[in-house]
C-alpha cells in the first residue's frame, strides 16, 4: 500500500544545492508505475538537468528477507547504481533510506533519502549527498498530474 501512493505521473521541481556554487533548479518529470504484480514500483524521471538531457530509474520495493524498503537508482549521468534501503513510517507517511553513491572524485560517499508523502497528490524527497562542508542536497517538490 505504500508504494501504491507514490505510483502515477508527477510534475517534479527539482532543486540542487552544491558547495560554492549557485542553486540549480529544473522543471522535471516522473512516473512511477507497479511491475512484478505490484510488489515493486520501477520509476523513471527525465529532465533537463544542469545544462543536458538527464534520465534516472529507480526501482524501489519491500525486501521479503529484511522488511526494509530497498531502492536501485541508475541513471545517465553516473555507470555505477546507487542501492539504499531504509524503512517506511506509516504514521508519518515518511521513507527513510540510506546508502553510499558515487561523488564526481568516483569515491563513495554517504547518501539519505527522506521521501514525504503530503497527500495524494504531493509528495517530496530530499537527498543528501556527502557530509559536513562538502555535502550537497538535492530537494523536489512533486504534484500529481491530471
Amino acid at each position: 500500500q505504500m508504494l501504491a501512493s507514490e505510483r502515477g505521473r508527477w510534475t517534479a521541481a527539482w532543486k540542487m544545492e552544491m558547495p560554492g556554487m549557485p542553486a540549480m533548479t529544473a522543471d522535471c518529470v516522473e512516473t512511477v508505475e507497479a511491475v512484478c504484480g505490484g510488489a515493486w514500483n520501477w520509476t523513471t524521471f527525465r529532465g533537463p538537468l544542469m545544462g543536458g538531457p538527464f534520465e534516472g530509474h529507480a526501482l524501489t520495493g519491500v525486501d521479503p528477507e529484511t522488511g526494509r524498503v530497498t531502492s536501485f537508482w541508475v541513471d545517465s549521468w553516473t555507470a555505477p547504481y546507487m542501492r539504499t534501503e531504509g524503512t517506511f513510517d506509516a504514521k508519518a507517511n515518511v521513507f527513510t533510506l540510506t546508502g553510499q553513491a558515487y561523488n564526481g572524485e568516483g569515491k563513495l560517499d554517504p547518501v539519505k533519502s527522506v521521501g514525504t508523502v503530503v497527500d495524494k497528490d504531493s509528495r517530496t524527497l530530499e537527498m543528501h549527498f556527502g557530509q559536513g562542508a562538502g555535502k550537497s542536497v538535492m530537494t523536489i517538490r512533486y504534484s500529481r498530474k491530471r
